[in-house]
Order: structure tokens, then C-alpha cells, then sequence
């Protein structure tokens, strides 16, 4: 009776004629001992098992957080201010949702304000009125 290694039990596949054939014939080429083809086998298993598992969703193709900005921009004035056209908007109203939102500072507000117009999130009307998109 052949000895059995420790910690392992023995599995039966079926796999195809032309597969195993290969593979008797790459783990000839190159193990010299019996257990090749086991060894091929198992690290076979552990390497599809290691590309395979994910432990976080990544989103393929995210959503700019200027997008989700705009978004929440849209929330805060319909709840806060009743907006419910994006036509017209009050320029303070929209600088008071980015402060809400982002932050107090006047850099933070710029760089939210030339964000959403280089996306063409917004588009301005004039000095003091703001077209949301």
C-alpha cells in the first residue's frame, strides 16, 4: 500500500483526455518523482484560488465626485432652499450647498466652483445666477 502525505485527501476530477495528456507530459518534463503531477496540480488550485478571490467590489467604472457633488448639490437646495428647477439658481444659495457640503474655505469653494465648470456640471447666467445641468 503506497504511503499517503499528511494533510492531504485524495479528490477525483474528470477532466478532459486531451487536458490530462498535456499535463502528465509537462509534469514529465519537469519533476523526476511521483508526486509532479500533484504538486502541478495543487499549485494550480491555489493560484486560480488567489486570482479569484475578492474581498472588495471595485466599481469598473466609478462616478466623478463632481458628479455626486452635483448630485447633493440639487438634494440640499430642493430640501433647504425649494428648489425644484436647476434653471435659475441663486449664485450665495449654491456657495452656501458647496460650504454645507465640502467646507467653509474660500479655496475649497473655488476649487468645487471650477470643478463643476470644467465637467459643464453648471453653467453661469450671469455675475449671480448659476444654471445647474
Amino acid at each position: 500500500m503506497p504511503r499517503l502525505p499528511r494533510n492531504k485527501i485524495l479528490v477525483g476530477i474528470y477532466l478532459p483526455k486531451d487536458l490530462v495528456k498535456e499535463l502528465r507530459e509537462h509534469v514529465k518534463r519537469k519533476y523526476d518523482g511521483m508526486y509532479g503531477l500533484s504538486l502541478e496540480v495543487e499549485q494550480a488550485i491555489r493560484y486560480w484560488l488567489s486570482t479569484h478571490k475578492m474581498h472588495k467590489k471595485f466599481a469598473l467604472n466609478p462616478t466623478p465626485k463632481v458628479y455626486i457633488l452635483k448630485e447633493k448639490i440639487k438634494e440640499y437646495l430642493r430640501d433647504r432652499r425649494g428648489y425644484t428647477y436647476f434653471i435659475d439658481v441663486y449664485a450665495p444659495h449654491l456657495y452656501e450647498a458647496i460650504k454645507f457640503l465640502r467646507g467653509h474655505d474660500k479655496r475649497t469653494i473655488k476649487k468645487w466652483i471650477d470643478e463643476l465648470e470644467r465637467f459643464k456640471c453648471i453653467k453661469w447666467i450671469d455675475h449671480n445666477r448659476v444654471e445647474i445641468l
